[in-house]
C-alpha cells in the first residue's frame, strides 16, 4: 500500500505579510517614543539647573541680609538690594532702566507685571542677559544664561514700628537671548528683618 504525499505545513504569503505588518506598526511605535523621551529628559535637565540655580541664589541672598543690621539700611530698598544681590552679577536697575536695557521678550515680561512708574521706588529688577552661562569662580555664583529676579518692598498700610519685608520673585533660563520665559517655573522667596528694630 503506497502512502499518500501531504503537503509539508508552511506559511502563506499573506500570513507572512500581515505579521511584518504587525512588527512593523509595533516597533514604529515604539520608536516614536524615543524622541519624546529625549525631550523629557532635556527639559527634566533644564528643570533642574533652574532649581538649582534658583536654590543657589536665594541663599545667597540670604546669607547676604542676616549681614544687614541696621532698619535704616533695610527699609531703604536701594541699600537693601546692593547688599542683597552682593556678589551676584548683573545689573540693577529700575523698571524705566529695565526696559531700555533688556532683549524685547524680557522687557515684555516688566511691561505686563502691572507695575507702574509712580510706585518705582518699590520695585527693583536684577537681571542677567548674555550668550551663555557664567560659571562661577572664587565663590560666586554660577549663573545661567538669562535670568530675572523682581524685588518687591511690602510695607504696612498703616505706620507700623515694624521694618518692612521684601519679595524676591526668580525666572531663570538655560537658553540664551531672547529666550521666552512661559514654561519656566517661578521662584518666590520673602526676607524680614531678623534683628531687633
Amino acid at each position: 500500500m503506497k502512502k499518500k504525499k501531504t503537503a509539508k505545513d508552511a506559511f502563506s504569503l499573506i500570513e507572512v505579510n500581515l505579521a511584518i505588518l504587525v512588527a512593523a506598526g509595533g516597533l514604529l511605535a515604539m520608536i516614536s517614543y524615543f524622541p519624546l523621551g529625549l525631550r523629557q529628559g532635556v527639559m527634566a535637565q533644564e528643570d533642574m539647573a533652574q532649581a538649582t540655580f534658583a536654590n543657589s541664589f536665594f541663599e545667597t541672598v540670604a546669607e547676604n541680609v542676616r549681614r544687614i543690621e541696621s532698619v535704616g539700611e533695610w527699609d531703604n530698598i536701594g541699600r537693601f538690594c546692593a547688599k542683597a544681590m552682593k556678589g551676584i552679577d548683573g545689573t540693577l536697575g529700575t523698571i524705566q532702566q529695565a526696559e531700555s536695557g533688556v532683549s524685547i521678550a524680557t522687557a515684555e515680561i516688566f511691561s505686563n507685571s502691572g507695575v507702574d512708574a509712580g510706585n518705582a521706588a518699590k520695585f527693583r529688577y536684577f537681571w542677567r542677559e548674555e550668550s551663555k552661562a557664567k560659571t562661577g569662580s572664587g565663590g560666586a555664583l554660577a549663573l545661567p544664561p538669562q535670568f530675572i529676579a523682581r524685588v518687591v518692598k511690602i510695607e504696612d498700610a498703616s505706620p507700623s514700628p515694624m521694618p518692612a519685608r521684601y519679595r524676591i520673585t526668580l525666572i531663570s533660563s538655560g537658553q540664551p537671548p531672547p529666550a521666552v520665559y512661559h514654561d519656566n517655573l517661578l521662584y518666590h522667596a520673602e526676607f524680614y528683618f531678623n534683628r531687633r528694630p
